[in-house]
């Protein structure tokens, strides 16, 4: 009984691919366990079939010494296992305490018990030691305090297993310390956590345990104090990296982009940069400071109060999105659900929208 949850040879094929193959998992209790991978390796799905979102098509899934087979995410709540995406998945225009007990409000006589729903939201909270007033709607909060209203409604549902899935990748440092507090809170009190993050130096500060998967297939798993870097990247891609980031020596060329004193009220304030041929500039700064307003301001996504920009040494004014476009400057969303994609559309449909006059005749699509 040292393992609350353990998979065995699981299998999961989709129209075409082979997701996972061989796949095992064994989660002790009251441990963080990190899942390991490269875009594409199988995470995901992994998730899903501990989580009862995917079946699947062979091997045993053995929950507190029993085989079980989940069937769907509600029952896999029942039984104790809660997910917290990246993505949130709350209702943003009901309260912090509706969202935590959608599906289970305490009642009185028939009827939701507000007061009481109030009570047992602010214990939450209290033992997770994060001040907030479970009255206030959650579209009023930010990332960081979002996912705390997640870990509070899965100590709801009396959580044994919480999963989370890259949970620090819209969050600053300092929020970033805050969750790892809180997550060793929950480690302390006996929850089991499988935490999966590309951010490996978070693995060596939060984990005990990793396991390395790759191409939908079990590597390795270890105690993270006999692990480093090298070895979970050689695990991830299946070879030695002597550098992570190998520095191309190019020469970089004249300058194509100049933005001279570019200014947005209460934003940004007279900032300037210039970009050559074959270079790559960072724009660096702390949450807030304006760096997503600076790229946008150049994209025409926002319109600067001042300013000027050159283009290979010819002022242009953007003034919109496809302006820029038309000059090749092109921009990638931190955001990409929110603002990159259209989600229920194809990736063929997504691809196109950049390029619709070059593939239409009045007003059909070829």
């Amino acid at each position: 009984m040292e393992y609350i949850l353990q998979l065995e040879n699981i299998v999961k094929t989709f129209p075409g691919v082979r997701a996972l193959s061989g796949m095992r998992l064994s989660l002790k209790k009251g441990e963080i366990h990190a899942i390991v991978g490269e875009n594409g390796a199988g995470k995901s799905t992994l998730i899903k079939i501990i989580s009862g979102v995917n079946q699947p098509d062979s091997g045993r899934i053995i929950y507190d010494g029993k085989e079980i087979c989940i069937h769907n995410p509600q029952h896999a709540k029942e039984l104790g296992i809660s997910v917290i995406y990246q993505e949130t998945s709350l209702f943003p225009d009901l309260t912090v305490m509706e969202n935590i007990f959608m599906n289970q409000f305490p009642r009185r006589g028939g009827c939701i018990d507000y007061s009481e729903m109030k009570r047992r939201a602010s214990e939450l909270f209290e033992r997770l030691c994060t001040p907030i007033d479970v009255t206030v709607k959650v579209s009023a909060l930010g990332i960081a305090m979002k996912q705390m209203v997640e870990i509070a409604k899965a100590m709801a549902y009396d959580t044994k297993i919480l999963i989370m899935d890259e949970p620090t990748a819209a969050l600053s440092e300092r929020e970033v310390e805050a969750l790892f507090r809180i997550t060793r809170m929950l480690k302390k009190q006996g929850t089991s956590i499988i935490y999966i993050s590309h951010r490996l130096e978070e693995l060596f500060q939060i984990a005990d345990t990793a396991t390395v998967i790759r191409d939908g297939e079990f590597v390795f798993a270890a105690p993270v104090s006999e692990l480093n870097k090298a070895k979970i990247i050689a695990g991830m891609v299946g070879r030695t990296i002597d550098a992570l980031f190998p520095k191309i020596d190019v020469k970089p060329g004249k300058v194509v982009l100049s933005a001279k004193d570019l200014s947005q009220p209460g934003v940004i304030h007279n900032a300037s940069l210039y970009v050559r041929q074959g270079e790559i500039l960072g724009i660096s700064g702390l949450a807030g400071a304006g760096r997503t307003e600076l790229a946008m301001l150049i994209c025409g996504l926002q319109k600067a109060k001042s300013g000027s920009i050159e283009l290979e040494g010819k002022p242009v004014k953007i003034r919109s999105y496809r302006e820029a476009l038309q000059h090749g400057i092109v921009y990638v969303s931190e955001d990409r659900a929110k603002y990159g994609l259209e989600l229920p559309m194809t990736v063929c449909e997504n691809i196109s929208f950049a390029m619709l006059r070059r593939i239409s005749k009045w007003i059909f699509i070829n």
